[in-house]
């Protein structure tokens, strides 16, 4: 099982593909990214959403030391290939010998302690299964 992002997408801006989108400054980054990760060999998905920002939006924002969870905030200025990498980065720092450890050490990684791993499957053609 090797998790790989199948697609990213957010709700910032409908009119525009998130990947193209450029923020009027760097402080005002802040934004949901829904994240569908796919399994090679496998026919189930993961959908995880996390909030984008800046170390500058984290300032702006006054988010003190630590920013809120399901964040991942990007050093320096805002590059779409940086978010791409820090989710990359995320997926492939967990186990990928099963999928619900995979998804565990997903939202530990994000501090998600109200996230509970279901013991129901989605796959990619939008049906479930039942572990």
């Amino acid at each position: 099982m090797e998790p790989f992002i199948k697609r990213l997408c957010s709700r910032l801006n409908c009119m525009e593909a998130i990947e193209e989108w450029l923020p009027e400054a760097n402080h005002t980054v802040n934004y949901w990214l829904e994240i569908i990760v796919g399994f090679r060999d496998e026919e189930y998905i993961e959908r995880f959403e996390v909030v984008i920002l800046t170390e500058d939006s984290v300032r702006h924002f006054n988010l003190k030391r630590t920013p809120p969870k399901r964040c991942l905030v990007v050093r320096g200025e805002y590059e779409w290939s940086k978010v791409v990498s820090l989710i990359q980065n995320v997926l492939d720092s967990c186990p990928n010998d099963d999928h619900l450890e995979f998804c565990e050490a997903v939202g530990t990684h994000f501090k998600w302690d109200d996230w509970a791993v279901s013991k129901k499957y989605v796959k990619s053609d939008g049906s479930n299964k039942t572990a």
